[in-house]
């Protein structure tokens, strides 16, 4: 799955926003599963579930903010 995060974030985001996005794909990466052991062990499980509501939004609201979508052509429907 990370690799195919690495080459998202390639195909995505602008290069001159790479000196952000690649670090916290890489933070995300590796901190990300150890947090899940730690909650597993100590707590119950679906703790993995709601411990990722609030980054989940942060990220949903940063990629809306930071990544360049392209406006769709309706017009391309009345062929």
């Amino acid at each position: 799955m990370i690799p195919t995060v690495f080459a998202s974030a390639y195909l995505i985001f602008p290069r001159a926003k790479f000196n952000i996005v690649l670090p916290l794909i890489g933070l995300v990466a590796t901190i990300g599963p150890t947090l899940g052991g730690y909650l597993t062990e100590f707590f119950f499980w679906h703790w993995l579930f709601l411990i990722n509501v609030v980054p989940g939004l942060f990220v949903t609201i940063t990629a809306v903010l930071l990544i360049d979508f392209d406006e769709p052509d309706f017009s391309l429907f009345h062929g």
